[in-house]
């Protein structure tokens, strides 16, 4: 079994192409561009900007710096 890309604008365009795969497994991801005034539609994104901003380095575990 395959898969297809489906890009939408929008949430209508995006229930009314949601609706013809009922019954199908479904995998959304959602982003979107900043308004007129600069401000981002998703909370989480106005957090990681306002914390180092895209492109801020990921710091985990295993690609922290450590010393002994």
């Amino acid at each position: 079994m395959g898969w297809e890309e489906k890009q939408v604008r929008g949430y209508s365009e995006f229930v009314q192409t949601a609706q013809r795969y009922h019954g199908r497994p479904i995998f959304a991801l959602f982003c979107g561009d900043k308004d007129a005034e600069g401000r981002s539609w998703c909370p989480d994104c106005v957090t990681g900007e306002a914390r180092g901003g895209a492109g801020a380095p990921l710091r985990t575990p295993a690609s922290s710096s450590r010393t002994a």
